[in-house]
């Protein structure tokens, strides 16, 4: 995993639990993070959840 080789061997498993494949959408995800101001994608997910 490029960027992340310090990250210890305990902490990807944990990350790849929490992994959501949004597939197709990934592109207007982005868009939206980018459009709204949204700083993480646990933000950009309760936004869409509160809508």
């Amino acid at each position: 995993m490029q960027g992340h080789s310090s990250m210890s061997v305990d902490v990807l498993p944990a990350r790849s639990r929490t992994r959501v494949n949004i597939g197709s959408a990934f592109q207007r995800w982005r868009e939206l993070k980018e459009r709204k101001g949204l700083r993480s994608d646990a933000k950009v997910a309760l936004f869409l959840l509160d809508r």
